[in-house]
């Protein structure tokens, strides 16, 4: 049913696009749940950019490996505050994110936020080491390969990629492109692109009440 779908999309009205967030700023917003849930977002990379890939590989080592990534370790494991935490590169074509998701206890938010803040300063000023740089590159191949088992997620892929004008041959060459990155890369890349005291935060909770 693919075959049946235009190879090009149909030209659209083009929009300006800005990619510049400002000064970071908070946002609660109170609901009467048991866990707060927090959105955080900063200033991303664009799928263009030659530093995309190194990128992708920074923010899953730091929240895209599940129970294996940087911000589980220190606040589920650590800290003891989480029982999820997530990150990932968002590239858009009118605006380019780095934006992570986690739930908390409300007693402890205050504790979740400065934590992420403080971790990603880690990262910024001490990079990643070797082991997770290398098991992050296995765990996105592998990904991109059980994500094209299944019919849905490729349609969605195959969709985002027209949608956002991405070259399709980049799919067969994904493994070599991830495998080419180089651990300095990522590392010097992490120094000018995590922004811990320009994240955006957005609490939903019962927290929200007292602010």
């Amino acid at each position: 049913y693919l075959s049946k779908l235009p190879s090009k999309r149909s030209k659209v009205k083009k929009i300006p696009v800005k990619n510049d967030f400002g000064p970071a700023e908070s946002k609660n917003i109170f609901m009467d749940i048991p866990q707060s849930v927090i959105l955080f977002a900063q200033k991303g990379i664009a799928y263009e950019d030659p530093n995309y890939y190194n990128a992708s590989v920074l923010i899953n080592a730091l929240g895209g490996m599940g129970l294996n990534s940087i911000l589980m370790k220190e606040l589920r494991q650590n800290l003891g505050i989480t029982y999820g935490i997530s990150a990932s590169v968002v590239p858009k074509k009118h605006g380019s994110t780095v934006a992570g998701l986690m739930s908390t206890d409300s007693s402890t938010a205050s504790e979740a936020i400065s934590a992420v803040k403080d971790t990603l300063s880690r990262v910024k000023k001490e990079g990643i080491d070797e082991q997770l740089f290398k098991n992050t590159k296995t765990s996105l191949v592998n990904n991109l390969t059980f994500l094209l088992s299944n019919n849905t997620n490729t349609a969605i892929l195959l969709d985002d990629m027209q949608i956002n004008d991405r070259d399709v041959n980049r799919i067969n060459n994904y493994a070599n492109i991830i495998n080419d990155v180089k651990l300095e890369e990522v590392n010097k890349l992490a120094s000018s692109l995590l922004d811990p005291e320009n994240l955006f935060f957005v609490e939903v909770g019962r927290n929200a009440q007292s602010k």
